[in-house]
């Protein structure tokens, strides 16, 4: 798969209800490059919703307009949670960290 976030590259996996077959190639070179480089999700997103941060600490508020980084769609392996930076808000949102997660849609619960 290209050009798929890790979350939709799962979702789409954990859909197939047939047999799965996959082919796994040794690459060394390939794997370190992957792994030295950190490359995986890298994109910026602007929220069409405001939620407010409840209990965890690692939870981002987020403001209608609010633009974030993401860097990762499968945060600990749960579909749903993205770890993002916020890059842009204006409510300013102080005290605030600002790298921590937040839901890829308003109806996901933390």
């Amino acid at each position: 798969m290209r050009g798929v976030t890790r979350e939709s590259a799962v979702q789409l996996l954990l859909a197939l209800d047939d047999h799965v077959s996959l082919r796994l190639e040794h690459a060394r070179q390939d794997f370190e490059h992957v792994r030295n480089s950190q490359l995986g999700d890298n994109f910026y997103i602007r929220s069409h919703f405001t939620k407010e941060k409840k209990s965890s600490p690692l939870e981002l508020s987020v403001s209608d307009g609010d633009i974030f980084h993401v860097t990762d769609t499968l945060f600990g392996g749960t579909v749903g949670l993205w770890q993002a930076a916020r890059v842009y808000s204006a409510n300013a949102n102080k005290g605030e960290p600002p790298k921590g997660v937040i839901p890829n849609q308003v109806s996901v619960p933390f």
